[in-house]
């Protein structure tokens, strides 16, 4: 609604303009207004684009494939180039995977409960939009209330703009939400009427019929599941599947490796896994031994001279008899040879 005009407001603008500027013979207006349906935003609320409107995705990627070629570009060269820019794809992908499974948004807006589910389903990226959304239901205001048996009526508007108004339909027993406004339909994400309406009946579970699979963390593995046959040993699914497969040995592996016991029975198995898949490829493969698998690091004593007690005691020697128990001050041999030596004179 804000920011996009209803039909019914589109006509009225339209024909306004067309008035005030005496265009009304105009062949490229009349031509231009009878395809409206394909250009006019307030007739593409209810059309699914993905975000992706007009050239924009092919000018996102040109803007990137543009940084590895040049002029004097060669064919090989271009390749390669080529490749580093699919690798970029794919890596900046794989990172973004990783964001969206192992990192936690901090809670910031008033609807903490339907914000917290919001982050558990949807990706890192559109779980903001959706908390902006969440953010933008406080601004508004509920006009009207009815309800008729499971069907509820919400008339909602905007704070300072109380003359624009939308309608929100809300369905109890199918959990399904329909807007005015439409955008609901063509983003993929509830909308700001829809968590306004949410607040005010005191719902706090965002229910299966506004969740858009695209946006999802788990997109990949409903995309993978839907894969024919026929399409199974493409290297297209292949590099689905080895990202697929990152994410969940990403979570595995972070579960795992807080506790021993753990670790130790997760690498087993992931060793029996791994022979099984050599055996399946290769029946004449040799089997590895549980001891080239890593495990926790064996405790070793340092290397060096050995450490010695500092308060022990060193037994004194003597220098000229080299016994031990005095010096040669007290040598006996010493003391006994001048008693005799002074005994003589």
């Amino acid at each position: 609604m804000y920011g996009n005009f209803f039909p019914e407001e589109f006509e009225r603008r339209w024909h306004n303009l067309i008035s005030e500027y005496g265009l009304s013979e105009n062949e490229w207006l009349q031509k231009t207004y009878g395809i409206k349906e394909m250009w006019a935003s307030s007739y593409l609320n209810d059309k699914f684009f993905g975000e992706i409107r007009t050239t924009s995705q092919c000018e996102g990627i040109h803007s990137l494939i543009k940084n590895y070629i040049s002029k004097k570009c060669y064919i090989l060269e271009l390749i390669h180039n080529f490749n580093e820019a699919l690798t970029q794809y794919r890596t900046n992908e794989l990172l973004s995977d990783f964001k969206s499974l192992f990192t936690t948004p901090v809670l910031t807006t008033c609807l903490q409960d339907i914000e917290k589910q919001a982050a558990d389903i949807f990706t890192k990226s559109m779980f903001k939009e959706v908390r902006c959304e969440i953010e933008e239901a406080g601004k508004l205001n509920v006009v009207t209330h009815s309800v008729n048996n499971n069907e509820v009526k919400v008339r909602i508007n905007k704070y300072r703009q109380p003359g624009r108004e939308c309608e929100v339909q809300y369905d109890k027993a199918t959990k399904k939400f329909a807007c005015d406004c439409r955008l609901f339909e063509s983003r993929g994400i509830p909308y700001c009427h829809i968590f306004c309406t949410m607040r005010h009946d005191h719902i706090d579970i965002i229910p299966d019929t506004l969740v858009c699979t695209r946006w999802t963390k788990n997109a990949k593995k409903d995309y993978i599941c839907s894969v024919t046959s026929a399409e199974t040993n493409s290297e297209n699914i292949a590099g689905i599947r080895y990202g697929a497969l990152a994410t969940l040995c990403f979570t595995l592996c972070e579960s795992a490796s807080k506790n021993r016991d753990d670790f130790m029975e997760i690498r087993d198995d992931i060793f029996g896994l791994i022979q099984k898949l050599k055996k399946r490829r290769d029946p004449d493969s040799n089997v590895l031994s549980n001891a080239c698998m890593v495990g926790d690091p064996t405790v070793v004593k340092t290397k060096g001279a050995p450490r010695q007690n500092r308060w022990a005691i060193k037994s004194r020697k003597c220098s000229h008899c080299t016994r031990c128990g005095h010096t040669i001050r007290r040598c006996p041999e010493l003391y006994s040879r001048d008693v005799l030596h002074t005994g003589h004179h």
